[in-house]
Protein backbone atom coordinates (compact mmCIF):
# COMPACT_ATOMS: atom_id res chain seq x y z
CA UNK A 1 0.00 0.00 0.00
CA UNK A 2 1.29 3.15 -1.41
CA UNK A 3 1.85 6.00 1.64
CA UNK A 4 -1.05 7.95 -0.27
CA UNK A 5 -3.29 5.37 -0.06
CA UNK A 6 -2.47 4.80 3.40
CA UNK A 7 -3.09 7.98 4.97
CA UNK A 8 -6.53 7.98 3.36
CA UNK A 9 -7.72 5.03 4.60
CA UNK A 10 -7.57 6.38 7.97
CA UNK A 11 -9.78 9.18 6.51
CA UNK A 12 -13.22 8.85 8.08
CA UNK A 13 -16.11 9.44 5.18
CA UNK A 14 -17.08 12.62 5.84
CA UNK A 15 -13.75 13.93 6.35
CA UNK A 16 -12.97 12.99 2.44
CA UNK A 17 -16.25 14.28 1.31
CA UNK A 18 -15.31 17.43 2.71
CA UNK A 19 -11.87 17.56 0.99
CA UNK A 20 -13.80 16.69 -1.87
CA UNK A 21 -16.02 19.56 -1.76
CA UNK A 22 -12.95 21.30 -1.25
CA UNK A 23 -11.13 20.27 -4.17
CA UNK A 24 -14.52 21.58 -6.57
CA UNK A 25 -14.32 24.94 -4.38
CA UNK A 26 -10.70 25.18 -6.14
CA UNK A 27 -11.54 23.73 -9.25
CA UNK A 28 -13.91 26.45 -9.50
CA UNK A 29 -12.06 29.75 -7.90
CA UNK A 30 -8.38 28.63 -8.66
CA UNK A 31 -7.31 29.12 -5.31
CA UNK A 32 -7.93 27.95 -2.07
CA UNK A 33 -7.09 29.39 1.66
CA UNK A 34 -7.60 27.54 4.79
CA UNK A 35 -9.71 24.41 4.57
CA UNK A 36 -9.62 20.70 4.96
CA UNK A 37 -7.78 19.94 1.62
CA UNK A 38 -5.04 22.42 2.41
CA UNK A 39 -4.43 20.83 6.23
CA UNK A 40 -4.89 17.52 5.48
CA UNK A 41 -2.50 17.40 2.57
CA UNK A 42 0.19 19.93 4.73
CA UNK A 43 0.10 16.54 7.01
CA UNK A 44 0.23 14.18 4.43
CA UNK A 45 3.42 15.92 2.83
CA UNK A 46 5.08 16.14 6.45
CA UNK A 47 4.23 12.34 6.09
CA UNK A 48 6.14 12.02 2.87
CA UNK A 49 9.06 14.53 3.92
CA UNK A 50 8.38 16.59 1.05
CA UNK A 51 8.31 20.00 -0.12
CA UNK A 52 7.36 19.61 -3.93
CA UNK A 53 4.10 21.77 -5.12
CA UNK A 54 1.28 21.51 -2.59
CA UNK A 55 -1.27 21.80 -5.59
CA UNK A 56 0.57 18.54 -7.05
CA UNK A 57 -0.15 16.75 -3.55
CA UNK A 58 -3.30 18.23 -3.27
CA UNK A 59 -4.64 16.20 -6.49
CA UNK A 60 -2.52 13.27 -5.67
CA UNK A 61 -5.03 13.17 -2.33
CA UNK A 62 -8.12 14.00 -3.91
CA UNK A 63 -7.33 11.02 -6.51
CA UNK A 64 -7.00 8.53 -4.05
CA UNK A 65 -10.35 9.40 -2.35
CA UNK A 66 -11.94 9.02 -5.39
CA UNK A 67 -10.20 5.38 -5.45
CA UNK A 68 -11.63 5.07 -2.14
CA UNK A 69 -15.14 6.00 -2.56
CA UNK A 70 -14.98 4.03 -6.02
CA UNK A 71 -13.73 0.55 -4.31
CA UNK A 72 -16.43 0.92 -1.97
CA UNK A 73 -19.00 1.46 -4.33
CA UNK A 74 -18.26 -1.39 -6.72
CA UNK A 75 -17.89 -3.55 -4.03
CA UNK A 76 -21.43 -2.77 -2.94
CA UNK A 77 -22.23 -2.62 -6.94
CA UNK A 78 -20.46 -6.82 -7.29
CA UNK A 79 -22.96 -7.62 -4.20
CA UNK A 80 -26.16 -6.20 -5.64
CA UNK A 81 -25.68 -8.20 -9.12
CA UNK A 82 -23.98 -11.18 -7.47
CA UNK A 83 -20.48 -10.88 -9.36
CA UNK A 84 -16.73 -10.35 -8.73
CA UNK A 85 -15.68 -7.14 -9.91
Amino acid sequence: MTTVREFVSNLNEDDCIVILADQEEFEKKGFIGDSDLRRQTAMLMKELDTKDNVALWMRELVNEIYRKFAYKYFDIFSIAIGEDL
